[in-house]
């Protein structure tokens, strides 16, 4: 699933973060790792600190037996990766966030869409913390991921990768419907609103467990009523999750929009990664691996 996976490279401190989690999903899919070193420069004028810094993360990762290509883009950072997954077939884009600077997913769908494209990788977002040298030989594990879902296409667009990765971790997943109170003038109606929208999201979030024990795979599941961002953000810190993993849209459309400004603010608000899929490439994705 993830055969090659492309890690955006800046010179600064949080482009280690995204290391540890490259690494370790590159041995376990026997992925190729595309490092590709990022300049804002319009001309193509690399900084050797740049280059000696990617040419030496690369031989570290050969040491390790994991294929890697290097490479080094200028420009518009966004425009350019998106031109780059297309031409090399990319299946994950992995970077830092945290920063006005950061690529994020938002940002590449809306590239994605004006450059006419329909599909794009999904992305791994791992939010940028303070880092030393050290840390990009991390050791991580994905034992406990943490998937949101709202009974919409949208959020049931991460199964195919969130299968993938738990099989090959031997991960347990939690599915958690949040049930967001209604706006309503009434307080019963309120409660009565509140109650049914409860009730089928339980009998939503039971069957898509059942689902995933059906495949082997060790889940549970969790209804909260309360605002989305603040339950998945306060449910993942508090069960020490190791990945979330969200649903976006590829494409326009309000609904698209409302779900990826979710993952967006969730991103902001956590230091867990964050794996965002679009559901035009998880259709893609079911058809290749379903």
């Amino acid at each position: 699933m993830f055969g090659r996976i492309l890690v955006a490279i800046r010179l600064s401190s949080s482009t280690w973060a995204a290391i540890p989690y490259v690494r370790h999903l590159a041995a376990n899919f026997d992925s190729e790792l595309h490092l590709l070193g990022l300049s804002a420069e319009p001309q193509p004028v690399w900084d050797r600190s740049l280059m000696d810094y990617v040419e030496s993360l690369a031989g570290s990762l050969h040491e390790e037996k994991i294929k890697v290509k290097t490479g080094f883009i200028h420009g518009n950072p966004a425009v350019e990766i998106v031109k780059y997954c297309g031409k090399n077939q990319i299946d994950l884009i992995a970077t830092t966030s945290g920063t006005s600077s950061d690529i994020n997913c938002s940002i590449l769908n809306s590239i994605a869409r004006k450059m006419g494209l329909d599909v794009i990788a999904p992305v791994l977002m791992v939010p940028g913390k303070s880092s030393r040298e050290a840390d990009a030989a991390e050791k991580i594990d994905l034992l406990r991921m943490l998937v949101p879902l709202d009974c919409s296409e949208v959020s049931e667009a991460v199964f195919p990768y969130v299968e993938a990765i738990a099989k090959k971790n031997h991960s347990s997943v939690t599915l958690l419907h949040v049930n967001t109170p209604p706006v309503r003038p009434a307080p019963v109606l309120n409660s009565e609103v509140i109650n049914i929208a409860r009730s089928v999201g339980d009998n939503y979030i039971r069957n898509k467990c059942g689902y995933m024990r059906s495949q082997g795979i060790e889940a549970d599941c969790e209804v909260i009523d309360g605002p989305a961002v603040k339950t998945i953000v306060k449910y993942a810190n508090t069960h020490r999750v190791n990945l979330i993993v969200m649903g976006t849209r590829a494409t326009g459309g309000i609904e698209g929009w409302l779900y990826g400004s979710i993952t967006n603010k969730v991103l902001e608000r956590t230091e867990i990664p964050v794996l965002a899929v679009s559901l035009l490439e998880a259709e893609e994705k079911a058809e290749i691996y379903g």
